[in-house]
């Protein structure tokens, strides 16, 4: 089974602890050609593919098919989910990651996300709002 790779805010284990009801451990990771912009109007970000570019972020190999469906939820009709190759290190290994769809490309933000903004900024309200729902706001 792929891992899932997180560029955005699956990377924050307490915010996949709630989406998948358990922790879990994972490695640095880089995905190839895909960039990582900043959504307009929303706190999380979104990857397109984009030749010559990299998207540094985290690889969970331990995702289970039940997962990838309470995944799959989270992320919504915004992305799709595409089967990915991404390096830990020199190791090159599967991986799902949730890319955003064509129809949707008019929500890019000119900019890029930023991490540390969103933990600053946004972390403890979005981990409030998916507490109910399970599902990116």
């Amino acid at each position: 089974m792929p891992g899932l790779f997180a560029y955005g805010t699956l990377q924050f284990p307490e915010i996949l602890a709630q989406i998948l009801g358990r922790s879990s451990a994972g490695a640095r990771a880089e995905l190839a050609g895909y960039r990582r912009y900043a959504l307009r109007a929303k706190p999380y970000p979104a990857v397109v593919a984009e030749p010559g570019a990299r998207v540094v972020g985290f690889l969970y190999p331990d995702v289970s098919p039940s997962e990838i469906d309470l995944l799959d939820r989270y992320e919504g009709e915004l992305y799709e989910r595409r089967l990915v190759s991404v390096h830990v290190g020199q190791l090159a290994l599967p991986a799902f990651v949730y890319v955003l769809g064509d129809p949707q490309s008019a929500q890019l933000a000119a900019g890029d996300w930023d991490l540390e903004t969103f933990a600053r900024e946004h972390l403890a309200s979005y981990l409030a709002q998916i507490s109910a729902t399970r599902r990116a706001p």
